[in-house]
């Protein structure tokens, strides 16, 4: 897969556990951590990681580099068409060994285009694992 800021990113985030990457155009990306959306670059409260945080944290995130992304994650399924005509589109895209599977919701403001991608588990825990009651 090509090396992405927003590819970069989205393995920098699934190292963290985020459940969310949050991208912005010209503003660092941010992640959703235990239920708080945070920028782990400049976020106090994710002070304790600053050190270790991958670069990608402290880097804008340019319009170039939304639209390729888009174009790899919305094209395939036609989303290109619908974001460029309502603002809005929605998929599921898989980075395989990358960055795994995820959900891409982009919409666009008058600041730029704006991206919420959710990422996935990467396998399906199994049933016994999951501590609920023993059905009689």
């Amino acid at each position: 897969m090509d090396e992405n800021a927003i590819n970069r990113a989205l393995r920098a985030a699934r190292e963290l556990n985020a459940s969310d990457l949050h991208i912005t155009t010209d503003q660092v990306p941010a992640i959703r951590y235990h239920g708080s959306i945070i920028r782990p670059g400049t976020d106090p409260r994710f002070v304790r990681m600053v050190e270790n945080i991958d670069p990608v944290f402290k880097e804008r995130i340019s319009g170039s580099a939304i639209r390729e992304f888009l174009k790899l994650a919305l094209e395939p399924v036609g989303g290109t068409e619908l974001l460029l005509s309502s603002g809005v589109a929605d998929c599921a895209f898989d980075g395989k060994e990358d960055f795994g599977p995820t959900r891409v919701h982009a919409f666009a403001e008058a600041s730029g285009m704006r991206i919420a991608i959710r990422l996935l588990a990467v396998s399906v825990p199994d049933f016994s694992t999951l501590a609920y009651p023993t059905l009689s």
